[in-house]
């Protein structure tokens, strides 16, 4: 029990720490598409993401859809590696402490076998 605990306390501290959470997706195993919580809204009206894609392999691109407190916010893609931070206002009023959550989602290529991506996403 005390090394649950332990391990729990760990991960809380991980997780608050962090300003950045990662991802792996791909189509050789079962899991293609994978929501991040990638962290809370710093100022009312508007929330800053960086997208960082460290791995794409074998994949057209990555596509992301992010929503606000349960709202939507913005859908794109992402075909390259690298940090792609955009600034993401909603005509529905944003406010500071709102959770930000990511859906990133691999599209592979016509190919498909063995397609993947990795990265890691944090917004504030």
């Amino acid at each position: 029990m005390g090394a649950a605990v332990m391990m729990m306390s760990s991960m809380a501290i991980g997780v608050s720490a962090a300003d950045s959470f990662s991802f792996y997706i791909s189509n050789t195993g079962s899991v293609t598409s994978k929501v991040i919580a990638a962290g809370n809204a710093a100022q009312d009206d508007y929330v800053r993401v960086n997208y960082r894609i460290d791995n794409i392999s074998n994949a057209t691109s990555v596509s992301y859809r992010t929503t606000v407190g349960g709202t939507y916010i913005a859908s794109g893609e992402i075909s390259s590696k690298g940090n792609h931070t955009t600034k993401h206002t909603n005509a529905t009023y944003i406010d500071k402490g709102e959770r930000i959550l990511c859906t990133m989602s691999l599209n592979p290529a016509p190919s498909g076998v063995g397609s993947h991506a990795s990265g890691y996403v944090s917004g504030k």
